[in-house]
């Protein structure tokens, strides 16, 4: 069997993947009897950690049963993405208009589109692929029980840091290429797989208090209102002229959204720094008393 994993960490890891699952599982039922967009949004949500909570235990050294899992997960994460934009823009098109009446048209246009893509997306999640999915979490979930039974020498802090290490590597690497919004946005995915990490691992992680969270929270939000910024002036920009949008109205918003995008650049920048003192070294290290 291949399994390089520290015995107390598998069995950490094991019991996150049978939460997971069942909270996974009930997502996906409830999108399939009722495919609201908010409903698509919170299992896009749930998919997204337990495909974090694989990449982990991937890193913690355990391969077997994870391969095809990752697989299924990322192919069910991608079918989200257009729900995810168009939900996104809907709630940030009125926080940026000077007039919400002036949107509505274009608002309701993304809201009959938002509303047919999860149906869309509800009829793709058949019984087989759920069984599947279920099936293979649960062999998982077995190969982790397994490892936790075994004999371990190493302290399991050292192990933590040890997965953590390459995760905070890659971010620290691409925060250094901040000085566009994309380059933002590699940080931001690179931060969320570290952050996702931190949080699930946090039993072992003695300096991550409830402020170094919420720090690491507050980061990670930065970043998605630059994306989200983004996402929603290439919206605007497609979407405007077919719902009928005066063009005064769509150039005065484009222009908003182009400042507030320069302005959250530049913060993003400003706090870049605080990352050193996110350190998995850090973070593991015992309180003083």
């Amino acid at each position: 069997m291949e399994v390089s994993i520290h015995p107390a960490l598998a069995g950490h890891l094991g019991e996150a993947v049978r939460l997971l699952r069942r909270r996974l599982r009930k997502r996906l039922e409830r999108v399939r009897r009722d495919p609201d967009p908010e409903g698509v949004h919170q299992l896009r949500v749930e998919t997204r950690r337990a495909l974090a909570l694989v990449d982990l235990v991937r890193a913690a050294g355990l391969t077997r049963k994870t391969r095809k899992l990752r697989k299924a997960l990322k192919r069910q994460l991608d079918a989200f993405d257009e729900v995810r934009d168009l939900h996104i823009c809907r709630q940030r098109l009125r926080e940026v208009a000077d007039a919400p009446g002036e949107v509505e048209p274009l608002a309701t246009l993304w809201a009959k589109r938002e509303e047919k893509m999860a149906r869309s997306v509800a009829r793709r999640l058949s019984g087989r692929s759920l069984k599947e999915g279920e099936k293979r979490l649960k062999k998982l979930e077995k190969v982790l029980g397994r490892a936790a039974r075994a004999e371990g020498e190493e302290p399991v802090r050292g192990a933590v840091a040890g997965v953590l290490e390459p995760l905070f590597a890659e971010v620290q690497r691409r925060s250094r290429l901040v000085r566009t919004p994309a380059g933002v946005h590699r940080l931001r995915v690179a931060f969320k797989k570290y952050r996702y990490a931190c949080e699930m691992l946090r039993p072992f992680l003695s300096g991550l208090s409830d402020a170094v969270l919420a720090a690491m929270l507050e980061f990670h939000g930065l970043m998605g209102d630059l994306q989200d910024h983004a996402v929603l002036r290439g919206a605007v920009r497609r979407d405007a002229a077919k719902a009928g949008l005066p063009g005064t109205v769509h150039r005065a918003l484009l222009r908003k959204l182009q400042e507030r995008q320069v302005e959250i650049l530049q913060r993003c920048q400003a706090t870049v720094r605080q990352l050193a003192s996110w350190r998995p070294s850090g973070l593991a290290r015992p309180r003083s008393r």
